[in-house]
This record gives structure tokens, sequence and C-alpha cells, in this order.
């Protein structure tokens, strides 16, 4: 249990140290005259996953270079430790995010079953090779992974067991709790509208991000899009909108595109931003949006060289002359992700195939049935969090001396954000009306409709009275995640407590499977799982019997194709 503590205090540590140094060079913050150590941290997130990414074209993610990236870290910090002028601060940060990020591991799932079928196999991949050319040959959901599976991947280290590399994706959440707690705080005293917006983001984050068995890829995409949507309110003119601000909404734009797929919608964001300021060749060439739009590119190589295609599974951005694209895997992955997505296996009586079920609306009465009541089940008890939280703000505005009548709410920004909004999630409905997917989006056009309604009663300033919500949020994280621990605590297996890598059986002991290596003319090819998951095992591993899979070298990098 120790050795989680202290993997979860070291990755904090690692993420303010790498967002120090990326805030210092392209914004010129620094952690020395400054206490935000939640934003650091957050483009600490960006800085480190896009490194990984770098190194993976080069070399294996392995244990020496996740070692190496812990001791770096460590100087750094210790550096920045020195010389902060906030010493008591910084410890505390690193407290409250260390038992956050504790709390959602200890004894937690990871995500079922995404984690054991691609997530993990493709951490251990990485971990183990260079940038595999045709990797998505192995497995078509290794052609749309998750930036964050190169974040997870570096954590791996000789100081601490290899499961250390399920800490990032608790990391993530714990720091934006923590960022958004700050930014609260802040506003209530600048523009109590927006600290109303960020409070409600903190509540509806808290509702949806509690469990970190639930988290998977999706999450982080959420959290990077409301941090984006937060510097989008900050802008005052948009006309002349600020240099800084711009550059860190175009990096969480590119960013957010390497999350999530779907997420490449949000670039509408900067690219608006960009068409109607005054000053266009002042971003256009600024160096530090040069810089990320070249690093962009990088992941589009990425796909490049693992399906063939520029953005996967996108066929029109496929190029099909590459000795490893899988025209007919692409095809049918673009069909089977949307059908999946809009409740395909709900089917009863006749069963459309995939293409079928897409067109015409033939999946929405199946979806309504299923999807849709599971959305509502999702969100009412937020919607219920709201409403009695309305009509008691309501109550005390009617009975309150001072109406604020003084105060006016500048409602243009927010319909501005409105709309893009209601852009996002008419998008994600015709294309992937799945909860976890549009959890954002229908989160914000909630909170929006809410304060641009009742915008009036929204502008308490009583610190005591949000502080006694938020701390009954945390009680209830923590009461949620206390029963689980309970549940578990005396469920014995190896590496307890961290969440299991190696099996998803509660009667198994979470050791490595040895799955059948598939050989060809002598030469190790994959290792199948005969329908197992293949969790974090010797890679690359698949769980489908790939018949026709041949790989080759080509100098030391390895090419999958198909016969």
């Amino acid at each position: 249990m120790f050795e989680l503590i202290l993997s979860c205090v070291v990755s904090s540590i690692i993420l303010l140290s790498f967002g120090n140094l990326f805030c210092s060079y392209f914004f010129k913050d620094k952690i020395s005259i400054s206490k935000n150590f939640s934003e650091f941290s957050l483009f600490g997130i960006v800085a480190l996953s896009f490194f990984a990414l770098t190194l993976n074209f080069f070399f294996p993610l392995n244990k020496l270079i996740g070692t190496l990236i812990i001791i770096i870290s460590l100087i750094l910090f210790f550096t920045y430790f020195s010389k902060t002028l906030f010493k008591k601060e910084l410890l505390l940060y690193i407290c409250y995010t260390s038992l956050l990020s504790f709390i959602l591991l200890l004894l937690s799932n990871v995500n079922r079953p995404d984690a054991g079928l691609y997530h993990l196999p493709y951490i251990s991949m990485i971990n183990e090779n260079k940038i595999i050319l045709g990797a998505s040959n192995i497995h078509f959901r290794f052609g749309h992974i998750s930036i964050i599976q190169y974040l997870s991947a570096i954590y791996n280290n000789f100081i601490f067991t290899t499961s250390t590399i399920t800490v990032p994706l608790a990391s993530i959440v714990s720091i934006f709790f923590i960022y958004l707690l700050n930014n609260f705080f802040i506003f209530l005293k600048e523009n109590k509208f927006i600290a109303n917006f960020i409070f409600f983001i903190f509540i509806f984050s808290i509702f949806n991000f509690n469990r970190y068995s639930s988290l998977g890829n999706d999450a982080p995409g959420h959290i990077y899009f409301f941090i984006l949507v937060i510097y989008f309110l900050k802008i005052y003119n948009i006309r002349e909108c600020n240099n800084k601000i711009y550059s860190k909404i175009l990096i969480l734009s590119i960013f957010l595109a390497t999350l999530k797929l779907f997420l490449v919608l949000i670039a509408i964001i900067p690219i608006s931003l960009f068409l109607i300021h005054k000053r266009k060749k002042k971003l256009a060439y600024n160096k530090t949006n040069l810089i990320f739009l070249l690093i962009g590119t990088l992941w589009i190589l990425k796909n490049v060289l693992v399906s063939g295609c520029l953005l996967y599974p996108v066929q029109k951005t496929c190029i099909k002359n590459l000795i490893y694209h899988n025209t007919e895997q692409t095809e049918e992955a673009v069909f089977v992700s949307e059908a999946w997505a809009k409740g395909w296996s709900d089917q009863k009586g006749v069963i459309l195939n995939y293409e079928e079920y897409n067109e015409k609306f033939n999946w929405f009465k199946t979806w309504s049935n299923n999807h849709l009541k599971k959305i509502f089940e999702k969100i009412l008890p937020f919607l219920i969090f709201l409403t009695l939280l309305t009509l008691f703000n309501s109550i005390k505005y009617v009975f309150s001396r001072k109406k604020n009548e003084h105060q006016k709410f500048n409602k243009k920004r927010f319909y501005q954000l409105f709309i893009l909004n209601i852009f996002f999630l008419v998008v994600w409905f015709l294309k992937f009306p799945i909860y976890r997917y549009g959890l954002s989006f229908i989160g914000l056009f909630i909170i929006l409709t809410l304060l641009i309604l009742f915008s009036k009663i929204y502008i308490d300033n009583n610190r005591k009275y949000y502080t006694l919500i938020i701390i009954l949020c945390f009680m209830g994280l923590f009461l949620k995640n206390g029963f689980r621990i309970n549940d578990k605590i005396n469920i014995f297996y190896n590496d307890y407590p961290w969440p299991k890598i190696y099996s998803l059986d509660i009667n198994k002991n979470n050791i490595p499977n040895k799955f059948q290596l598939i050989k060809k003319n002598g030469l190790e090819v994959y290792y199948y799982s005969n329908q197992e998951l293949c969790m974090y095992s010797k890679s690359p591993c698949s769980n489908y019997k790939l018949e026709n899979l041949n790989s080759k070298k080509i100098g030391s990098y390895s090419i999958y194709f198909l016969n």
C-alpha cells in the first residue's frame, strides 16, 4: 500500500516538473513565482504525452526510460522547491492530488473491457517495441488508441511495480478537480457567473469521474474539453484574443484530437478565433503555435505508420497503396464503431447488418429504448442536484434584501459557447450517441441552459455556502470509494492493492498470462490469447486468430501486413 501512495506522490511531482518546464518555455510562467500548480500539471500531462510519443519513434518506452523520467523529475522538483515563494502551498497541492489519486486507484478495476482489449495490450507493445508499422493489423483498435496510452507507458520503471502504468489516469482526474476549485475561488471574486459555471462543471465532474474503472480513454477527453471551455470564457475580446490564451486553446485542441478522434471537432474553436482575430499574422507566426502544429503532425505520422491512415478509420485519409494498409478492415471499423455506439447489439427480431442499421435512422428506436434511457439514468442525479440548488437559490434571492441588480451578466460569450456546443451535440447524436462519448457536451448543455435562464439567482459570493457543498461532494466521492474498497479489502492477489492489469477475473491471482506464440517461417509473429482479453501480457497480443498475418523487419522496425 505504501508503494501505491508513494507512486501517486511521484506522479504529481513528475507532471508538475514537466509542466513547469513546458510553461516556462512556452508561456514564460514559472512555479517559483506562481501558485498555479494544477495548471502547470495539466500542461505537464500534455508535454509528457507528446514527449513519450516522440521517443517511441526511436525507442521502446521501457523501464530504463521511465526510471530516468522519475530521476530527472525529482531533481527538477527539488530545484523548483528551493526557489518557490509558496513552499507550503506546493506541498499541500502534492498531498491533495496524491490522496485523491490514491483513493481512486486503491483496489480498483481497470476500465472494462477496453483496458483488457486494447489499452493495456497497446501499452505493453510500446513498452517492448519501437513504433510498429501496421500494428492495426494485429488488432484494429490499435489504429485509434489514445495518447494516454503513451503517457501510461512512460510510467513503467524499475522503482515501482509495472502496475504504475495505471497511475496517470487517476492523476489527471485529481489534478483536474484541484484546477477547477482553484479557478472557482479566483473567479468568485472577479466574475461570479464564470465562477458558478466552473462550480457546476466541478459538480458534474464529481458525479461522472468518481470511479477509476469508469474513466478509460474517454474521461481525459472530456476533462480537457472542459479546461479548453474555461479558457474560452476567459477571453475578454475575441477579436483581440490574448496570444497566450490563444496558444493554450490551440495546444489543448491538438491534444484533444490525440485523446479521441471524435474530439477533432473542437478544432473549430481555435480556427474560428483565428479567423475573427484582428491581427492574424501575430497568431500565425507565434513560435508556440508553430511548434505545436508541427508536434501535432507527429500524431498524424504515427497514425499513418500504425494504420496507413492520417485519421483512422476515416477512409478518405488513408494511403491505400501502403503494404500494411488493410482497406477491408478500415471500412468495417467505420460501420462497426458507429453501429455499436447506436446500440446495434440491442436489436430484437430482424437483425440488420452494420451498414443498414446506421442508415436513415433505422437505429433510433433501438437506441431510444436502451441508450437514451441509460443517458437519462446517468444525468438524473445531477439534474436533481441542480433542481434543488436552483430552488434554494431562488428562495434565497426572493427574500434577499440585496438583489444585486447592479451586476450585469454578459451573456454574449455564453451564447457563443452554447451555439458551438449545440453543433458538437448534433454531430455526437448523429454519429456516436453513447453517453461516454458525449458526456461533456451533455453536461455543458445543461449547465449553460441553467445559467442563461437563471443568471440572476446565481450571483452569490458566499464562500462558506459553496465550500460546504464542495466538502459534501468530496465526502460523497470518498464514501463511494470507501464502500468499494471495503468490499474488496480482504480479496488478496498479486500486486495487491493495485488495479489488476493481468486479469479482470476476481477469482484469478492477477499474474501475467502466457498466451500461445504464433510463429511463421521460424519467426515470432504475435501472441494469440484464444479469445481471452490480452490485458498486460507479452506483446504484440491479439484476441483474434489472424491466419493471414505476417511480419518482417525493416532495419530495426517491425512491419505487420496481411498476405
